[in-house]
């Protein structure tokens, strides 16, 4: 259970520090050579039937260019960008 909040926590740490330095899923794709929906495909929850996963290589682009902490949690945040900007659209219509 503590690993769980400390996993939070860590993500809320790095999405404050990921938005100081800029980073969106365009600028990623431009950095790391990697497609954006290959990105936006690869941080869909697990049990999603349209998620793929990375391969080794683009995997290792990305963390060449975030570092390996930041790697390891951009796709997850910034799906939530994505869901979040989605469910306020479709609010307003």
């Amino acid at each position: 259970m503590g690993k769980q909040s400390e996993f939070v926590l860590n993500i809320e740490e790095f999405t404050s520090r990921r938005r100081k330095k800029g980073w969106n899923l365009s600028k990623t794709s431009k950095m790391t050579g990697i497609s954006r929906p290959s990105l936006w495909k690869a941080c869909l929850p697990i049990n999603d039937p349209r998620r793929v996963e990375l391969g080794q290589v683009s995997r290792d682009k990305l963390i060449n260019v975030l570092g390996p902490f930041e790697g390891l949690f951009f796709l997850h945040d910034e799906l939530q960008n994505c869901n979040e900007k989605r469910n306020r659209k479709n609010e307003q219509f």
